[in-house]
């Protein structure tokens, strides 16, 4: 009994020597981490190397409303805020290669209610997974592509609904309609709209009066 009260002790007392130990290779770790940023800069300061833009969350605000208002690419995006914000070349090159961080994740959930997004949504073709796994550039870019079928299956939506309405049209007989109003506004009279789409004067009559 007391051998296995031993042995339970030292396992514990094991564990808490593990513990310590863990502790203090990473106070080692940051100790040295740290050492080695501040060296970085110095070494910057001593060959006058500047440090890297970044863009702030306001100016990834910017960058994404002007994408989700015209569709345009990452590259042109970075280049309207660096226009609007009076920003240097270097900031312009820096910001297109910066990846992409909790800064324009906050950026980009500011407009998770924008009308442009709830439609990628509905469609789905949105997915933040494949815009996140990028570079600020490669991002804004992919929500545009991300975009751009969006709205082509809107497109197709929209030639869906006219093309089962015509169908429904010619099903219950109303597909020379369309057609007798063109003809109508061309000039033609009631009697040459009939016997061009082979319906009677009266019903030809009756729809064009009720359409003037």
């Amino acid at each position: 009994m007391e051998d296995t009260k031993t042995e339970q002790q030292n396992k514990k007392d094991y564990n808490k020597a593990v513990k310590i130990l863990n502790i203090s290779k990473k106070e080692q770790i940051d100790a040295i981490e740290s050492e080695h940023k501040q060296a970085i800069i110095a070494a910057k300061e001593q060959f006058n190397i500047l440090p890297k833009d970044y863009a702030s969350n306001k100016e990834l605000v910017i960058m994404i409303g002007y994408v989700l208002e015209t569709g345009k690419n990452g590259t042109k995006a970075i280049s309207y805020c660096a226009e609007t914000k009076q920003k240097t070349t270097n900031w312009i090159k820096d910001v297109a290669k910066q990846k992409v961080n909790d800064s324009f994740k906050q950026a980009l959930m500011e407009y998770e209610n924008n009308a442009v997004i709830l439609a990628m949504i509905e469609n789905k073709i949105y997915c933040e997974k494949d815009i996140f796994n990028k570079t600020v550039t490669g991002a804004l870019t992919k929500l545009s592509n991300q975009m751009k079928v969006s709205k082509q299956i809107d497109t197709l939506k929209a030639r869906i609904v006219v093309l089962e309405q015509s169908l429904a049209d010619r099903k219950a007989g109303n597909d020379w309609k369309p057609e007798a109003l063109k003809l109508s506004e061309a000039g033609k009279s009631i009697r040459e709209i009939a016997a061009q789409l082979g319906v009677s004067k009266s019903t030809a009559g009756d729809f064009l009066k009720k359409k003037k």
